[in-house]
Formats: C-alpha cells, sequence, structure tokens
C-alpha cells in the first residue's frame, strides 16, 4: 500500500511540474490508502476476534492440556505491554489513514481546506506517525517476546 502510495506521489510531482493536472497521481495515492484503511480494518477484526475469543477462554476448537499451556505468555505482563502498544498503533495508522483518504477525495481535491490547513496535518498525519514510532519503540515486540516465546 505504501508503494503504490509513493508512485501515486511521485506521478502527481511530476504533472504538477509540467504544468498537468495531478489527478490521476492522486487517485492512485487515494486507492493505496483506502486499501491500507481496508487492511487496518481486517487487522483489527482479525485480532479483535481472536482477543475476545482469548479472554472468554472461547476458542474457535477445544485444545488439548498441552496446547493450551502454550497461551501462557499471552497473560505475561510483557505480553500484554506490546498487545496494548499494537492496538494503539493500529488505531493511530487508521486514524490518519482515514485524515489521508478524506483529504485527497474531497471535491476540493488540492486546492482544500482540509489539505491546506497545517495544523490538521501536523496532528492527524504526523502526529499520529510519530506516536505509533515512539510506542513501537517503548513496546518492541522483539524485545519483549525473546523471554516469552
Amino acid at each position: 500500500c505504501l508503494i503504490v502510495q509513493a508512485v501515486g506521489g511521485a506521478m502527481a510531482a511530476l504533472e504538477v511540474n509540467k504544468g498537468k493536472s495531478v489527478s490521476g497521481g492522486g487517485n492512485i495515492m487515494l486507492v493505496g490508502i483506502a486499501a491500507q484503511m481496508v487492511f487496518i480494518a481486517v487487522y483489527v477484526a482479525c485480532a479483535g476476534e481472536f482477543f475476545l475469543r482469548f479472554l472468554a477462554n472461547s476458542p474457535v476448537q477445544q485444545v488439548s492440556t498441552v496446547s493450551a499451556q502454550k497461551l501462557g505468555p499471552l497473560a505475561d505482563g510483557k505480553m500484554r505491554y506490546m498487545i496494548m502498544g499494537l492496538m494503539f498503533d493500529a488505531t493511530c495508522i487508521f486514524i490518519r489513514s482515514v485524515y489521508r483518504t478524506i483529504e485527497l477525495s474531497l471535491s476540493d481535491g488540492w486546492a482544500g481546506i482540509i489539505i491546506s490547513t497545517q495544523v490538521y496535518f501536523n496532528v492527524l498525519d504526523g502526529g499520529m506517525v510519530t506516536l505509533t514510532i515512539c510506542t513501537l519503540n517503548l513496546a518492541h515486540p522483539g524485545s519483549l517476546l525473546k523471554e516469552s516465546v
């Protein structure tokens, strides 16, 4: 999805330098952002279903006692910390995707109030990415899982 967004942005930049319409590149960027939003929604739905079943102790199928013991690390404090971080990251990226979709899909296009207001961009785009990066540094799965798995 990020590659599609980058290609669309590059195409739009090339077209603007030639004095042509940027709608082709903008539409490609919009497809990449919308696809990212769909994939994040699917990820959140699957993760949510998993965690609801885990918390309710209601697996899709019954597991043997030996297999159930493998789920022990999920109760570990580090694992819970990582899961909360990943949930926060997914929320931040989803907020960014919604903002970018609205930003590029409105009829005003590249001259609209949303795309030209710096505060919206700083908070809803850059702020969300910054929060995600900081959270991943604090709750990095590699450091939190190495003892649990």
